[in-house]
């Protein structure tokens, strides 16, 4: 099937147009659009989990090991290493929850009480509808997202995150984007 690609309403309206609805247990899930807040909220979730993954070591290694990671976790976050392009932001999304934590920022922007729970639930249950929905909130997102890469890139490379980018976050969700 062929189609216009051109960027429709939605895409001109983003936050402020219609946002995608999806039932899952008897609960209306609106996914919203990739605004700096969900983009902020994505940022704390890495950061949390990268928090959660080092605090949940401190019963099984000795005091000093585990200070000794608290201290590289509290320069790396200092530094910067969970913000969008990151070292510590790319390994967390690389990751198996980077693409529903990046879901459940989505999530958030309409249903703020929405949980790291209520996103896999979605994404196991509802893989499909989420993908295509994505594909609808986040048109020309990884593009933008791309541009704002902290050094400059040539084009190819540009072209190469872009998809990277979509197959993580979208592309796990059984949909071709």
């Amino acid at each position: 099937m062929t189609g216009d690609s051109t960027p429709g309403i939605q895409s001109a309206l983003g936050d402020a147009g219609a946002c995608p609805e999806i039932t899952h247990k008897t609960k209306v899930w609106k996914l919203g659009h990739p605004t700096q807040r969900a983009k902020a909220a994505l940022e704390e979730l890495v950061t949390a989990a990268a928090v959660k993954e080092v605090t949940g070591l401190k019963a099984v290694l000795p005091v000093t090991d585990y200070r000794e990671l608290l201290a590289e976790l509290q320069s790396a976050i200092s530094a910067g290493a969970y913000r969008t392009w990151g070292d510590g932001w790319k390994r967390v999304i690389g990751g198996t929850d980077g693409s529903v934590m990046f879901l459940l920022s989505l999530l958030r922007e309409r249903q703020p009480e929405a949980t790291i729970e209520d996103a896999w639930g979605l994404a196991t249950d509802k893989g499909d509808e989420i993908g295509l929905a994505m594909i609808r909130v986040v048109p020309g997102f990884f593009a933008l997202l791309v541009e704002a890469y902290p050094v400059p890139l040539p084009p190819e490379k540009k072209v190469e995150l872009v998809a990277q980018a979509t197959e993580m976050m979208v592309g796990k969700f059984n949909v071709a984007a």
